[in-house]
């Protein structure tokens, strides 16, 4: 296993389906790769987008380029099976075709020439036709909004606490995170998960104004205002990186 394997544990993949098994084709070298040079860098890291299938190599400043084929080689084995899950994910995401959970509601994408933005009718969800999801994103993320911030507000007052602000950003790495000075920013994705999962990550963070930390506590806590959590987690680990955007076809 790489030195620092993907962090975006809670962006997984969805078991395996029934059938051949899928696959990525794993790259060997440094062109095929993102190569990145941290100066914090102590060794050499591994990291695989489980959306995108990319492959990023972090470098200590110091370290010659051909750290990176030795890497590539040295876990060759480890990034076929991550690649091979970002398969599986692609495959899912591919079976929905133009249909979209948002809120828990199936909208289904209508593609429009000469749009330019997004606008709901019904079920149907009218897109810009060869849209790159930029505009849908844009889109989602104000529903996003909609629903979390007062979700958040309303957590946040039954533990006596406030929220300075509420964010709604593009983390890869996590769904939700709260800073010192009670900033809580979630995922837009989250609005794509059903609601009770949703539900759950405000109450994680919600939890954090008073518990900034995830000690006892504060699974003590937050277990006892969201029993649902560690289904939650489990959910998010299961079908996580499945919640983006259909691409438009080309």
């Amino acid at each position: 296993m790489p030195d620092a394997a993907d962090a975006d544990l809670d962006l997984s993949v969805p078991p395996a389906a029934a059938g051949p098994p899928l696959a990525i084709a794993v790259p060997t070298t440094r062109d095929e790769v993102d190569v990145v040079r941290s100066s914090r860098a102590r060794r050499v890291s591994v990291r695989v987008d489980r959306m995108t299938g990319a492959v990023r190599i972090t470098l200590p400043q110091r370290a010659p380029l051909s750290e990176v084929e030795r890497a590539l080689s040295r876990h060759r084995r480890w990034l076929a099976a991550r690649l091979a899950e970002v398969a599986v994910v692609r495959a899912a995401v591919d079976a929905r075709g133009d249909v979209l959970s948002v809120w828990g509601e199936e909208l289904t994408l209508v593609r429009e020439p000469g749009r330019s933005r997004v606008h709901r009718k019904g079920h149907a969800l009218h897109v810009p036709a060869g849209d790159d999801g930029a505009a849908l994103e844009r889109w989602l993320r104000a529903r996003a909004r909609e629903h979390l911030v007062p979700l958040t507000e309303q957590a946040a007052a039954a533990l006596g606490r406030s929220v300075a602000r509420v964010s709604i950003g593009d983390a890869r790495s996590r769904w939700g995170s709260c800073s010192a000075k009670r900033t809580i920013t979630y995922s837009w994705r989250l609005v794509l998960a059903p609601p009770w999962v949703a539900e759950a990550i405000v109450w994680h963070e919600a939890c954090h104004l008073v518990e900034l930390n995830h000690s006892d506590r504060f699974w003590s806590l937050l277990r006892r205002h969201e029993p649902r959590t560690d289904e939650s987690r489990r959910w998010l680990r299961a079908h996580g990186a499945t919640l983006v955007v259909p691409s438009a076809p080309r």
